[in-house]
């Protein structure tokens, strides 16, 4: 999913997402972007499910997978983002332990962020 000045909401949903290079379920651009109650996978080398560019992103009880050489939950760049209730799964090859499933830039402002489970990054 490309969004771009949108909203989009996910919801009870299950998606996996597999490419040999790079891997994405949704990146987007000055969007609302809301995920609730939702089992996400996404396999190949690099792997980013979410990739978010201004706007709002909300994460509420997914379960979260990611299998790469290199991958991420989400990259977030100047957004306002909750992240809470998830569990984040990786399968990461390169791991050194030092990895975070969610990365965030200085100028995104976290709204909330707590009761997450993170493994394998």
């Amino acid at each position: 999913v490309n969004a771009d000045s949108s909203v989009v909401q996910l919801r009870n949903c299950q998606f996996t997402c597999s490419a040999s290079d790079y891997a994405s379920i949704l990146s987007s651009v000055q969007s609302k972007i809301y995920v609730s109650k939702s089992h996400l996978a996404t396999m190949g080398s690099t792997c980013v499910m979410f990739s978010s560019t201004g706007g709002i992103f909300d994460l509420v009880e997914n379960e979260c997978t990611v299998s790469a050489n290199l991958g991420r939950v989400a990259e977030l760049f100047d957004t306002h983002s909750t992240v809470v209730k998830n569990i984040f799964t990786g399968e990461i090859s390169s791991s050194n332990g030092k990895n975070k499933a969610i990365y965030a830039d200085s100028k995104n402002f976290t709204v909330e962020d707590k009761d997450n489970s993170t493994s394998g990054f």
